[in-house]
C-alpha cells in the first residue's frame, strides 16, 4: 500500500513541480491552473492551495504530508484527472485505453514532425513504457509521457 501510495504522489508531483526541485511553488501551483482552463482564478485558486496544504509555513507545498494534504483536494485532483483524459485522447485513436507506438507516430506525422516520427516515437515509448508491455498504459505512465511530450516536443501542442 504504501508503494502505491508512493508512486500516485510522484505522478502527482510530476504534474506540478516544473522545475524539478521535489516541491510545489505557489508560481506552480498557478502555472498549473492557467494551463487548465482556470486562468481568471488561477492567482486565488493557488494562494488558497498554498494557505491550506502548506503545513510548515516554508513557502512550499513539500514533504509527504503537505503533498499527501495537496493530493486529497480534491479540485486539483479532478483537474489533473481531466487533463490526463484529454491528453490521452490526442493519442489513443484506437480507444483502448493505452497508447502505442504507431499511435505516437501518427500523432506525430500529423503535428508537423513527419521526418522524426519513428525515433520520436521510438524514445517517447523508450523512456514511458515502465513496465515493458510495448504500450503507455496506466496512470503513472500516461503522467510521466505528458511530462515527457511537453519537454521534448515543445513545438508541438500537446
Amino acid at each position: 500500500m504504501a508503494q502505491l501510495l508512493n508512486q500516485e504522489m510522484q505522478i502527482f508531483l510530476l504534474k506540478f513541480d516544473t522545475d524539478g526541485d521535489g516541491r510545489i511553488s505557489m508560481d506552480e501551483i498557478e502555472s498549473f491552473l492557467k494551463q487548465n482552463g482556470n486562468g481568471n482564478t488561477a492567482g486565488s485558486g493557488a494562494n488558497g492551495a498554498m494557505t491550506a496544504n502548506d503545513l510548515d509555513g516554508n513557502g512550499y507545498i513539500d514533504g509527504l504530508e503537505e503533498i499527501a494534504a495537496f493530493m486529497n483536494n480534491r479540485n486539483m485532483a479532478q483537474i489533473l484527472n481531466q487533463e490526463m483524459q484529454i491528453f490521452l485522447q490526442k493519442f489513443d485513436t484506437d480507444g483502448d485505453g493505452r497508447i502505442s507506438m504507431d499511435e505516437i507516430e501518427s500523432f506525430l506525422k500529423q503535428n508537423g514532425n513527419g521526418n522524426t516520427a519513428g525515433s520520436g516515437a521510438n524514445g517517447a515509448m523508450t523512456a514511458n513504457d515502465l513496465d515493458g508491455n510495448g504500450y503507455i498504459d496506466g496512470p503513472e505512465e500516461i503522467a510521466a509521457f505528458m511530462k515527457y511530450a511537453k519537454d521534448t516536443w515543445k513545438g508541438i501542442n500537446v
